[in-house]
């Protein structure tokens, strides 16, 4: 999968505030960011509630399932 950069060149004060109000995560790389693959704090957030759910519905099943980053 490839990045996908972004055009603005950026300082590392503005990445800092860019980051705490974005879903994804970037890498910050001389003033250039670039999207970073991977999940999403509501996928993560979902993955949890259908684990939890699974586990609560299949309470003597050990080892049923686990989250894809593992």
């Amino acid at each position: 999968m490839l990045a996908r950069k972004l055009t603005k060149t950026y300082s590392i004060k503005e990445y800092l505030k860019l980051e705490e109000r974005s879903n994804l995560k970037h890498e910050f790389h001389y003033g250039e960011l670039y999207a970073m693959a991977g999940g999403t704090v509501d996928r993560s957030t979902l993955e949890g509630n259908m684990l939890t759910e699974l586990k609560i519905a299949l309470p003597n099943k050990k080892n049923l399932c686990s989250f894809g980053s593992v």
